[in-house]
């Protein structure tokens, strides 16, 4: 070959010397540059679902959370928790005395009637 040719933007290849195929990034994982030796792993409160993404992760939506990297999803937070912040969520949030939640998934908690 006359020239070495570089990976595209979601796929790398890490094999030095290698005139095998480029490797399309997992789920999990992005890369958005040319020419990678690796792709990126998503950060906890973030996911990526996407096979061979050239795009950042996505942050985790209200209502859901993400402690673990290279993750693919969120997870729903229980019935008693909330989230109600978009992709700095590694966890759920108790409700306060006074308040209540009965749904997977909310983004907040409602106030406990009187009495």
């Amino acid at each position: 070959e006359s020239a070495c040719l570089q990976c595209d933007p979601g796929q790398f290849q890490n094999s030095l010397g290698s005139n095998s195929s480029c490797v399309l990034c997992g789920v999990g994982r992005y890369q958005t540059d040319f020419g990678a030796s690796r792709c990126t792993l998503c950060t906890p409160g973030q996911y990526q679902d996407v096979l061979g993404s050239s795009s950042f992760c996505i942050g985790c939506p209200k209502g859901q959370f993400r402690q673990e990297f290279g993750k693919s999803n969120c997870t729903l937070c229980d019935p008693g928790q909330y989230q109600d912040q978009i992709g700095n969520s590694e966890s759920c949030l108790a409700c306060s005395t006074g308040l209540f939640q009965t749904q997977y998934g909310q983004a907040n908690c409602s106030n406990c009637a009187p009495g």
